[in-house]
């Protein structure tokens, strides 16, 4: 029955704005100074929370057709500050409560963030169930640009990329021109100097973990477009992910977008006479080689801290 429909239509919806454990990455990557030692270690969590985003839009999207009304079209607009928001919240909770307590000790917080995102990844399965779902694409993302008989881009991808781009323009935005950038940047060259300045550097850890985490669950929205969405969605980035940080260098933004359109690009034009995973294996093998000449990767951290 139609009520059937909308009422369960609703509690998906509910699911979305209310509960989510949703959320990413960070996308590349912000930090303050312990987050940004410990910054690998915690992809694992926030791939956990690109999944839970990407689920979530699922469910939005598959939503009762309402014609003339525009709710499919608008479903990805709403879902991008949604999963933001929520993923972001899950992501303070989540330093404050376990995060926090394991500074300074690696090993012990790769555990950790391991053992967060088994947890979140079954929370996606009991609530969403663990099967893949698709997404339905909006009609202003369908289609693709033919640029001759033999190369054609897809809208979907085109949007994203542009996208990433402005999500990046805007975390760019908030480190160089706002007081939390600020204070990160000051607790990551010298936390005890910080600490002196009245810079309450546990604030800032929370703040960056968070900020971080609301950029993972934005990917993880993007990344609903690209393919079905499930509790295993994200898993297959960490390896890239580590890759791209290598490269790039450790918390530098920038390092971050030349590192990953390079080897994204890279990997793609390899990929149609060697394969997706001989391709993989050359991109390894190169970056192994780089970081034998450039440790600390194309863009490193300068400074006495970095020196240090």
């Amino acid at each position: 029955p139609d009520e059937d429909v909308i009422a369960s239509n609703n509690q998906a919806d509910v699911g979305l704005f209310g509960r989510e454990d949703d959320g990413f990455d960070e996308g590349p990557r912000v930090s303050s100074s312990r987050h940004l030692r410990g910054q690998r270690n915690e992809n694992s969590v926030l791939f956990s929370l690109d999944s839970l985003a990407a689920e979530a839009e699922s469910r939005k999207s598959r939503g009762p057709k309402v014609s003339n009304t525009g709710g499919s079209e608008a479903s990805v607009l709403i879902a991008v500050p949604a999963a933001f928001i929520v993923s972001g919240l899950v992501g303070i909770a989540i330093e404050r409560g376990v995060i926090r307590f394991l500074y300074g000790r690696s090993l012990e917080t790769l555990l950790a963030t391991f053992g967060i995102s088994l947890i979140l990844q079954q929370t996606v399965r009991s609530i969403f169930s663990p099967l893949n779902r698709s997404v339905e694409t909006p009609a202003w993302m369908s289609g693709s640009w033919e640029i001759n008989s033999a190369l054609s881009l897809t809208l979907n991808r085109l949007y994203i990329i542009v996208f990433a781009l402005l999500v990046f323009a805007a975390l760019y935005l908030v480190l160089k021109k706002t007081s939390l950038g600020l204070q990160v940047r000051a607790v990551s060259q010298n936390r005890a100097m910080a600490r002196a300045m009245g810079v309450r550097s546990e604030w800032v850890d929370a703040m960056t973990f968070g900020l971080g985490s609301g950029i993972a669950g934005v990917a993880g929205v993007a990344l609903s477009q690209l393919t079905n969405v499930g509790p295993n969605l994200g898993q297959s980035y960490i390896i890239d992910s580590f890759m791209v940080v290598v490269f790039g260098g450790v918390g530098n933004l920038w390092g971050t977008l030349v590192s990953g359109m390079t080897l994204g690009v890279a990997n793609k034009f390899m990929e149609p006479w060697s394969g997706a995973v001989l391709a993989k294996i050359l991109v390894l093998v190169f970056i192994i080689l780089f970081i034998q000449k450039r440790p600390r990767g194309l863009f490193p951290q300068k400074g006495r801290a970095a020196e240090g």
